[in-house]
């Protein structure tokens, strides 16, 4: 593949008449790859933002999101109530604050502890040091559906 500004060739072949009609390969660069996270996402047209643990997340069927801990054992099916939107498509409906009857089910894949963030806080001059680590639960969920 041979590169010409914005025009990619794959390969050459020589047009005269003496010589043979060869086809000359040239390599060109390996093509990026995409980045892990645009590997994981699933195209889908209908999607859903729900509001859980204070935070807001964007869903869609099959996949698998880290929220705020839940009290919910491993395999049990959970529906999300506060759906702030649904879409499907180019329907879109925004809820006032939440969609009536719009529920987004999920199943508790694992229960865990995020990584460690490391606090530490240092005076100048004044001979204090503290250094503190912290581990966030979190509840790892599958979601299945989108109900609106």
């Amino acid at each position: 593949m041979l590169s010409f500004g914005k025009f990619r060739v794959n390969s050459i072949k020589s047009n005269c008449e003496n010589s043979p009609s060869t086809v000359y390969s040239v390599p060109f660069w390996r093509e990026p790859k995409l980045p892990h996270w645009l590997q994981t996402i699933k195209v889908t047209n209908m999607y859903a933002v729900v509001k859980t643990g204070g935070k807001q997340y964007k869903v869609a069927s099959g996949e698998k999101l880290k929220i705020e801990q839940l009290q919910a054992n491993v395999g049990d099916a959970i529906n999300l109530d506060q759906v702030l939107l649904v879409a499907d498509g180019d329907a879109i409906s925004v809820g006032t604050p939440t969609v009536p009857g719009a529920v987004v089910s999920a199943k508790v894949l694992s229960h865990g502890r995020g990584k460690k963030v490391r606090i530490f806080k240092l005076r100048r001059r004044k001979h204090y040091k503290k250094q503190q680590g912290h581990r966030q639960n979190y509840t790892e969920l599958l979601i299945e559906k989108i109900t609106a």
